[in-house]
């Protein structure tokens, strides 16, 4: 299932709730105190409107790259360990000859350290992408720089294993996305230090 598909699903399915009230077009600024503790939120509306929102508890559901999470203290995104987090973009593709209904991760040594996945998400098409830890991706490792792109693009026309399988395959305009994920290997904060 295509990734805004199943993010509509389990919002609609939140949205049911009669405990959530759903607040859209909400951009996150800054946090509510209240005695030195985080007490909600304050942003902007879609309308440009100051808004507040009291909350006993807030939760930064906003990506491996949260700004809930950075101002509240828990992680510093300009200080993070580029050994620990993943460069990673996916492309939608139609016409990937053998698709199947089953999720493929390949290890190939043309991405080492990372991986090159395809995920079928029905209607003959299949989420593409490659991963490569950041610090290699930069040369910090004592390589080149690499340019994840260009290198995926070329292993999907020569690599034996992925060459025939995309010859007749056509990318879906517009539909790339680049994303830095998290590794899981540095130890992160779940919740903002002590005293928030």
């Amino acid at each position: 299932m295509r990734r805004e598909l199943f993010d509509n699903v389990l919002f609609q399915h939140a949205r049911s709730l009669s405990a959530v009230t759903v607040v859209e077009g909400f951009t996150f600024s800054d946090f509510l105190y209240d005695g030195g503790h985080i007490a909600g939120l304050v942003g902007t509306d879609d309308q440009g409107r100051q808004r507040r929102y009291g909350a006993s508890i807030v939760i930064g559901a906003d990506g491996a790259m949260s700004r809930v999470a950075e101002m509240a203290g828990a992680y510093d995104f300009g200080h993070k360990h580029h050994q620990h987090w993943i460069a990673a973009f996916r492309i939608y593709f139609r016409g990937v000859g053998g698709l199947t209904d089953t999720m493929e991760i390949h290890l190939l040594d043309e991405l080492l350290p990372g991986y090159f996945w395809i995920f079928p998400v029905g209607a003959g098409e299949a989420n593409v992408g490659a991963g490569m830890v950041e610090s290699a991706v930069q040369g910090r490792e004592g390589g080149a720089k690499i340019n994840l792109r260009k290198r995926t693009y070329q292993m999907l026309a020569t690599h034996p294993r992925l060459r025939d399988r995309f010859a007749g395959a056509r990318e879906v305009d517009g539909s790339f996305r680049g994303w830095q994920l998290p590794c899981g290997s540095e130890r992160r904060p779940l919740r903002a230090p002590a005293g928030c």
